[in-house]
């Protein structure tokens, strides 16, 4: 079979790029990774995510284009072209086009407010997701169903059914492709919709051995994840925060590459962050928790120097014999920190958002060992992972709640 000359200098094309885009990320950590300044270094950072972002959704964007354009207007070749077909044909690779944009207005179109085209190219982004999730399932199951009936046919009825199969065969693309629209554009309206609510406030009680009982009844709000940027802008902070407060209660910012920033701020709001570190709350010796947080697990392959998940030097002081809450981002971290030390007795962590929207969240699952929610680890620890106070990129839910969570600990 001959390959179109232009199909294989496209081909190459892409290749090329995508050899150069990893190559350029190889070059920054290797050879310029002390040498450039943290601004600096963020830009190239963000250029290097734009470009190998492009290049893997190519193939995914061609097999949306000919499935949605393609194949359902292949008739125009021979004049019998539909009035709706070059009109579809825009809207189709406006659509792509958006997709294709999302990462760069993510990375450098944020203001104080979310910016309109950002928040258009992030749905357009999580509605692709979907297309393809049902192009793919759609297709297969499809051909299945043919292959049986088919092979429950008489052989007579076969002949006569050949002469029209082009025809049956480009109706049936067309009602599957009505049928992946009508699925993809409805759960995105919904997640849409999900997302756009007020987060839920669900209380959770802990009881934990080793908590003094002076201190039993100890409530912490757990926001996690809110994700400030393209999407997510000051008036979903506001009610965030306003949502925290009502409950009355008694980490992670390296893919900026400016978290010494970040840390200033906070501190400069008399927010203390936990950078490897640990407090003590309560009373004296013995009436007392050690409240303990370690940088994100992904610090140290980010290479943010001076920054990475240290639970020897998190720990180190806490008081013998006291309960010890560790706030970790990831579940990764979760489980790494309790191999390593079983005698923590709480471990609070977010970053899987639930999932956020199916069908990611199917990938989600399976990738970390703890999804949502409250889970026992062994014998006396515990983990809790929340769903995430707003949400990341696509301002999608489904299938996942945000949250502010109310942490009650308890004494047993």
């Amino acid at each position: 079979m001959k390959v179109p000359l232009s199909r294989f200098r496209l081909g190459v094309a892409v290749a090329v790029a995508g050899a150069v885009a990893v190559l350029s990320v190889f070059a920054e950590r290797r050879l310029l990774a002390h040498r450039l300044s943290h601004g600096a270094r963020a830009h190239v950072h963000r250029l290097q995510m734009i470009a190998i972002f492009n290049v893997v959704i190519y193939l995914p964007s061609k097999f949306v284009w000919t499935r949605c354009v393609t194949e359902p207007t292949a008739a125009c070749s021979r004049g019998k072209c539909d009035s709706w077909a070059g009109l579809w044909a825009v809207c189709v690779a406006t659509f792509l086009l958006l997709v294709h944009t999302s990462l760069f207005t993510a990375l450098f179109l944020v203001h104080i407010e979310p910016h309109v085209f950002s928040l258009v190219s992030s749905t357009c982004l999580g509605a692709y997701v979907l297309l393809n999730f049902w192009l793919l399932v759609l297709l297969p199951a499809d051909r299945c169903l043919r292959f049986a009936v088919r092979a429950l046919t008489p052989a007579m009825e076969k002949d006569e059914e050949v002469k029209d199969e082009k025809i049956e065969r480009r109706k049936r693309a067309r009602v599957l492709l009505a049928i992946a629209l009508l699925l993809t554009v409805s759960m995105t309206l919904l997640a849409v919709h999900n997302a756009a609510g007020r987060p839920h406030t669900p209380r959770v009680e802990v009881r934990l051995q080793r908590l003094p009982a002076n201190l039993s009844g100890l409530k912490v709000a757990l926001l996690s994840d809110i994700h400030l940027g393209p999407t997510v802008g000051r008036s979903k902070l506001a009610q965030v925060v306003d949502i925290t407060n009502g409950l009355r209660p008694g980490n992670h910012e390296y893919y900026t590459h400016d978290v010494q920033a970040w840390f200033q701020y906070l501190r400069s709001l008399n927010v203390h962050p936990l950078h490897n570190q640990h407090v003590h709350l309560g009373g004296g010796p013995g009436e007392r928790l050690c409240l303990a947080g370690v940088d994100d697990i992904e610090a140290l392959r980010i290479g943010y120097p001076g920054h990475g998940m240290n639970l020897g030097q998190a720990l180190a002081g806490c008081e013998e014999g006291s309960a010890i809450i560790l706030l970790a981002h990831q579940p990764r971290a979760a489980q790494a920190a309790l191999e390593q030390r079983p005698d923590i007795d709480l471990v609070l962590a977010g970053h899987t958002h639930g999932g956020q929207f199916f069908p990611v969240s199917l990938a989600v699952y399976l990738y970390n060992p703890f999804f949502a929610g409250l889970y026992r680890h062994g014998e006396h620890s515990q983990v809790y992972v929340s769903q995430g106070s707003v949400f990341y990129g696509m301002p999608m839910r489904l299938g996942s709640t945000a949250e502010v969570s109310e942490i009650v600990l308890l004494s047993r």
